[in-house]
């Protein structure tokens, strides 16, 4: 199953990073009373939980012989949620909802989980979309998740959207006369050069004093979503600053192939952790967006 390979692939490659220290049949919104998230150690062993965030999408048409893309309409990041429904502690479906592009996977409708270190995978019946979310236990995340998603595969066109989801801190709880650094990993998908589909996965550190914030994703590599073969992307390795505002921040990325933004949010009582999205662009048609956490 190429799904599988591609999940192993990207798990691989977050264990590189040397990451240290997540979802009878029914469906996913079955009227069940939703609860707020206020921390993953909270998630109710049997219930349905929604989680705010923010999202960035874009659409694409695949050429059917090449396989090389073309991205339209990249939008966001936007108001998004994630809905997670668990039974008996286990996670067994997860939405992702955004304007431009959403996801609904369901374990009890014949949808597949795929389990990896650091990351969970989904991907639908028809096999035609499919999600890679960091996996928050494994990845020392009690406040945030975050992901990216296709969907349309082998169709000739679909959508992409990558999110970021948590407890926002409070603005008047953002620390203050300290400085804080964030370590993690991004997670994305891309169109290089090539013209060809990849899923991403880099190392991503933010720097703090909490009236500025810079923040530095590197060591990317990418997967090749039409044949799983895996390479370095550097290209797509990028960096910038910007201003805390309230409890996140915008700051303004570029690199040696691409350039863009960065929305970054802090999570968690008092600035545990930090997350968000990402977007950018460069010659060739070059495409990059993800989201991203840190602790």
């Amino acid at each position: 199953m190429a799904d599988l390979f591609i999940f192993r692939t990207i798990s691989g490659a977050l264990a590189c990073t040397a990451l240290t220290a997540c979802l009878g049949s029914e469906s996913i919104d079955s009227g069940a009373t939703v609860k707020p998230f206020n921390g993953f150690s909270n998630i109710p062993d049997n219930g349905t939980t929604d989680i705010d965030g923010q999202a960035v999408t874009a659409n694409y048409v695949a050429d059917p012989t090449t396989g090389e893309v073309v991205i339209t309409n990249p939008s966001g990041p936007s108001q998004s949620t994630t809905r997670v429904v668990t039974r008996n502690g286990t996670p067994v479906a997860l939405t992702a909802s955004a304007p431009g592009s959403s996801v609904s996977f369901d374990t009890r409708n014949g949808d597949t989980r795929i389990d990896a270190p650091f990351v969970t995978g989904y991907v639908t019946a028809d096999g035609q979309d499919s999600a890679t979310f960091i996996n928050p236990g494994q990845a020392g995340y009690e406040y945030q998740t975050y992901g990216a998603w296709v969907t349309g595969a082998g169709t000739g066109a679909g959508t992409v959207g990558a999110g970021s989801y948590g407890l926002k801190t409070e603005a008047t709880d953002v620390p203050v006369g300290v400085s804080a650094t964030y370590q993690g990993v991004g997670l994305g998908v891309a169109r290089r050069a090539d013209g060809q589909p990849y899923q991403t996965v880099s190392t991503v550190t933010v720097s703090t004093d909490f009236n500025t914030a810079s923040i530095d994703s590197a060591n990317t590599a990418a997967v090749n979503l039409n044949t799983a073969a895996t390479s370095s992307a550097p290209e797509l390795d990028f960096s910038g600053s910007g201003t805390v505002s309230g409890s996140g921040f915008t700051a303004t990325v570029t690199g040696t192939g691409t350039s863009g933004s960065a929305q970054g949010q802090f999570y968690g009582p008092s600035a545990n952790e930090v997350g968000g999205t990402y977007s950018t662009s460069g010659p060739g048609g070059v495409w990059h967006m993800g989201a991203f956490g840190g602790n």
